[in-house]
């Protein structure tokens, strides 16, 4: 499995996120690699230290060389429901990396009397690193998109609940902070969980690169506009 970067997002703006953030050393969180031996894909997996909005538990993934998780097939799932819904977080949601962009409201109207058409349009769901959305694990009834919107997606929220709801691990839609007054653990914010295809123990380079890469491409585009400018003043033709 691929990775890829995020879709409908410039790498530059996540490349300076993740310095904004701050690169945190990988060794030191606890990683768990889903072995090839194990039916896995020899990613690295591992939670956020603090519970976080979506887009922070993303940024602080993308500073330790990942992503939010990408749970692509029922035997990822699988690894993911055994190895970190466990203990502690047995009953509390945690942050993937599915999302989509903000719904907007249907509004239509004509002269005379402004009618309004209200609706609540389905979100198209998306992986942060581009791969194809060809798995999911929704709990029956999800996503339910409830009003202003919810474009972001956590694993194991109907779990949480008390009683608990649903099946460990299914998946539902919230908001960017997560819910509130739904009862039991349910309320946000989150804990994310990170996945990495590199060793842990190496420095995430790959971020660094893209940076570096980035500011190349401005400083041969500003050299571009420099030459093209002073080549136009040079053959610009004095008034009569």
């Amino acid at each position: 499995m691929k990775r890829l970067f995020l879709v409908g997002v410039p790498q530059c703006s996540f490349a300076i996120a993740a310095l904004l953030v701050g690169t945190q050393a990988a060794g030191a969180q606890t990683w768990i690699q889903w072995s090839s031996a194990a039916g896995g894909n020899n990613h690295y997996y591992a939670l956020t230290p603090s519970a976080t909005n979506w887009v922070a538990a993303q940024n602080l993934a993308v500073s330790w060389g990942g992503t939010l998780a990408t749970i692509t097939s029922s035997n990822e799932q699988n690894f993911i429901n055994t190895t970190f819904l466990r203990g502690a977080f047995e009953h509390l949601p945690l942050w993937i990396g599915l999302f989509g962009p903000p719904a907007k409201r249907i509004f239509s109207g004509k002269l005379g009397p402004v009618q309004v058409q209200i609706g609540n349009p389905t979100v198209k769901f998306r992986w942060v690193t581009g791969e194809p959305f060809a798995y999911s694990n929704w709990k029956e009834g999800e996503p339910s998109n409830t009003p202003p919107g919810e474009n972001y997606v956590a694993i194991n929220w109907e779990y949480s609940d008390d009683p608990p709801r649903g099946l460990e691990g299914d998946w539902n839609d919230t908001s960017l902070n997560g819910t509130t007054g739904y009862g039991g653990k349910t309320d946000g914010p989150y804990f994310g969980l990170v996945e990495r295809e590199s060793d842990p123990s190496q420095p995430p380079k790959r971020w660094f690169t893209t940076y570096a890469v980035c500011i190349g491409l401005i400083m041969v585009l500003a050299a571009v506009l420099i030459i093209c400018f002073a080549w136009f003043r040079r053959h610009e033709r004095p008034l009569p």
